[in-house]
């Protein structure tokens, strides 16, 4: 049996995602990170916090010691981190990886992924806590023995291989690999994948991967890199695509990759030396190849620091946590996505009262049936983050007696469905479907209807995609069927 997909005229709650020049923020939660530095508290992880991690829901910090005498250092969980200090305020766990640490050094960078975490440890050489994972309860699944000098990442790898655990060390030109499962290294920085850049320097720092090319993004004696993947254990070219003052001994010179609405970005901090400077002198965003962001962090002005700044991109809802070591501070931030739907010249993430208080758009193509049904999709209602009801996705003038359903995204698209199909794909990947239904009506008409009640979806599906949502949240809906 042949059968038909059509694409309907897509909804977006809130606004419709549009291209940008200037990158703004919107700033969400800021934790404090202070209790984590008093050596008689249980969450101690060192005097100052130097790393960070978080996958949009629970943030890890990782400690270094800067202190006058040998120290220990670990890492932390934080939960609830978009509570406030009167209720429900953040939960910073007890520290886990705890190591003995020699003045000026710790954890260089730490990365998280299904609930595992993965540290990179510098204490000052090769030792068994260089680089270790852990699994979602705190318990060290293994260690191997080096000097995680230059932070970690899971490596996605390509086609054939190469995926694992990184490592960039400083006075090696390679990447280091370890496999996820048994802890033993797959590339050591002897034989691990060649990363010279010319002229050549090998001070690297901090790095990240694109998880969906496995192209290397890295510091290198403060400047930014670039490294194309060609393999499981290759990268080429491999090219500087920032260059600033050099300042090779100085760490926590680190860097992001965020997948975003715009494109494919970086942010990273350029820190040359430890003087007085500020967060807006010292964080910059570019893209992959090294072209300059502009950029508004929406207010937030933090108090002057020395430069070092840490970076982590939630994908899933657009938002960015920013390490402030010397405050002892992570700034959680949304990224808008330059929708203006109430025309008042502000952007709705910025608007106040924002909205997300109800706003809702149309936007996209929709196709047209073999019996001539153009559907139309609308919102009826106000979408909310904690109603339990009271906001209907409606899709009317369906053709009749089909299986249909209504998915939703974070991603607008206005793509061709398939080669030579008349349909559109209105939503981009990734994707959340919310149940197949009939349309019901008269066979020969044009009205059959799809709808679903939103808030009363979200409520009872508490693990879909992009749980928990925020206010201020784009989600983007669309309706199919056969």
């Amino acid at each position: 049996m042949r059968t038909a997909t059509i694409a309907l005229t897509a909804l977006a709650f809130s606004s419709q995602a549009a291209v940008q020049a200037q990158l703004l923020f919107r700033p969400l939660a800021t934790i404090d990170l202070t209790s984590t530095s008093i050596s008689t508290n249980p969450q101690f992880i060192g005097t100052r916090p130097s790393a960070i991690a978080w996958d949009g829901a629970t943030l890890i910090v990782a400690g270094a010691n800067t202190g006058t005498a040998t120290a220990n250092t670990g890492w932390v969980r934080v939960s609830n981190v978009f509570g406030t200090p009167t209720a429900g305020a953040p939960a910073i766990s007890v520290a886990f990886g705890v190591t003995s640490t020699p003045v000026n050094l710790g954890y260089t960078g730490i990365a998280s992924k299904a609930g595992e975490v993965a540290a990179a440890f510098d204490g000052g050489a090769p030792s068994l806590n260089g680089l270790a994972l852990f699994n979602a309860a705190g318990t060290r699944l293994w260690q191997a023995s080096c000097q995680g000098s230059s932070g970690t990442d899971f490596d996605p790898g390509v086609a054939g291989g190469g995926a694992g655990v990184s490592l960039l060390s400083l006075g090696s030109n390679r990447r280091a690999l370890v496999a996820p499962l048994s802890g033993q290294w797959t590339y050591t920085s002897t034989t691990g994948a060649a990363l010279t850049l010319s002229p050549n320097t090998n001070g690297w720092r901090d790095h990240a991967f694109d998880p969906a090319t496995g192209d290397l993004f890295a510091r290198n004696n403060n400047d930014v890199t670039r490294h194309v993947r060609t393999g499981p254990n290759t990268f080429a070219p491999n090219v500087r695509i920032v260059d600033v003052p050099d300042a090779a001994t100085i760490a926590g010179q680190n860097i992001e990759f965020m997948d975003t609405v715009f494109g494919k970005l970086l942010v990273y901090n350029d820190r040359a030396s430890t003087a007085t400077t500020t967060l807006a002198n010292s964080v910059k965003f570019i893209d992959t190849n090294g072209v300059a962001r502009t950029y508004s962090l929406g207010g937030l002005v933090p108090a002057a620091s020395d430069g070092h700044y840490d970076f982590s991109w939630d994908t899933a809802n657009d938002r960015l946590a920013i390490l402030d070591s010397s405050n002892r501070a992570v700034y959680v931030l949304q990224l808008c996505d330059g929708i203006d739907s109430n025309g008042n010249g502000i952007q709705d993430c910025l608007d106040s009262p924002p909205c997300c208080t109800g706003s809702v758009v149309t936007y996209c193509t929709a196709g047209t049936s073999v019996l001539g049904c153009v559907p139309q999709i609308s919102g009826v209602g106000i979408p909310s983050v904690d109603a339990a009801d009271g906001f209907e996705i409606s899709v009317e003038f369906v053709p009749p007696q089909r299986q249909g359903l209504v998915f939703y995204g974070f991603y607008a698209a206005s793509q061709p469905w398939a080669p030579f199909n008349p349909s559109y794909l209105c939503v981009a990947p990734p994707v959340q479907r919310m149940g197949v239904m009939s349309s019901g009506g008269t066979l020969g008409q044009c009205n059959g209807q799809l709808g679903i009640d939103f808030n009363v979806w979200r409520a009872a599906n508490p693990g879909s995609l992009g749980a928990p949502l925020a206010p201020g949240q784009t989600l983007r809906a669309q309706g199919w069927y056969r």
